[in-house]
């Protein structure tokens, strides 16, 4: 399973093959590390899970000063690399000719194919209307495509029987940009209540919900309720309670839709820290401003089509850095 950071430097959510030594969280609301933090080895981006071998890839570090996060040109360019010529890793999400059309006649996606890889960061953008949430749904199977396959971390969503996708969703955490916390619950009780479903010991819970708060800069607040809150902190909690079950693969549709420009960077520079230690990310948004300034591998529909798909260093080179 992904590791992922504490800011106190622990490590938590065992499972996956790593050895390297991070220091702590990153972007507004996290505590600053003083020192650049060591990312540890290829395996961190390539989840033992989906590894034919189970063996992890050779080891590299990569130092990283998390005030320049998104100008580490180290970071992304020699993990994006890894990642995609990596022979160990096999793709996470795979689309081959999807379409989907709803019974109202409007056809959403049209004849999409595309892979990505366990453990890496990808921005899903078009303008509204363009198919990014279809595209989300079908892949924690809330819609069904009307023709093609998809496979979803060794699922084949078009042969997926009903008994079988609550399995699924727990290997996919889901991030609205409207937050959906449940309002009568604190902070604590909305991750909790993520863990409560997995029938898991009360005492595991209460460590969990711990590890999460502190990864997300939210211990402070935990018996607060969501109306007590920044819409920044609003979106932490879900994420926190999204990464609850340990997915593999985080969705975030949206998630920084409404918040302010410096508030929307932190929040993605937390999604990129949960990326770093091993969990695929894919993140809908039409911000193109918070693409430029974090670039990384961008697909872009149009009409419900995949318009272009560029790996990071294109979308680095388009602005120019």
């Amino acid at each position: 399973m992904p590791l992922l950071p504490r800011r106190d430097g622990r490590r938590v959510f065992r499972g996956a093959a790593l050895t390297g030594s991070p220091a702590g969280g990153v972007g507004a609301g996290l505590r600053t590390p003083h020192r650049p933090r060591t990312v540890g080895t290829s395996g961190d981006f390539c989840p033992v899970f989906f590894c034919r071998s189970g063996r992890t890839a050779s080891s590299f570090h990569a130092i990283i000063d998390p005030a320049t996060y998104e100008n580490s040109t180290v970071f992304s360019r020699e993990i994006t690399r890894r990642i995609r010529s990596s022979k160990e890793c096999l793709p996470l999400i795979e689309m081959d000719s999807v379409t989907k059309a709803y019974r109202n006649g409007v056809v959403a996606l049209r004849d999409v194919t595309l892979s990505i890889k366990a453990g890496e960061f990808v921005y899903l953008t078009g303008p509204s209307g363009a198919g990014k949430s279809t595209w989300l749904k079908l892949v924690y199977r809330e819609e069904r495509p009307t023709k093609g396959t998809i496979k979803v971390g060794g699922f084949d969503l078009t042969k997926l029987k009903a008994r079988q996708v609550p399995e699924l969703r727990r290997s996919v955490g889901v991030v609205f940009q409207d937050y959906r916390l449940i309002d009568r619950l604190t902070v604590a009780e909305n991750i909790a209540f993520a863990l409560e479903v997995l029938e898991l010991p009360e005492r595991e819970i209460r460590r969990r919900v711990a590890e999460l708060l502190d990864l997300v800069g939210l211990e402070a607040h935990a018996r607060r309720f969501p109306r007590e809150l920044s819409g920044g902190e609003q979106q932490r909690v879900a994420i926190a309670r999204a990464l609850a079950p340990k997915p593999k693969l985080l969705i975030a549709d949206e998630p920084t839709g409404n918040l302010d420009e410096e508030t929307a960077a932190s929040i993605v520079r937390l999604l990129m820290e949960i990326n770093a230690f091993g969990t695929t990310v894919v993140m809908a948004t039409h911000d193109r401003a918070l693409i430029e300034r974090f670039p990384r591998r961008t697909i872009r529909l149009e009409g419900g089509r995949v318009a272009y798909d560029r790996p990071a260093r294109q979308v680095r080179e388009a602005v120019g850095r």
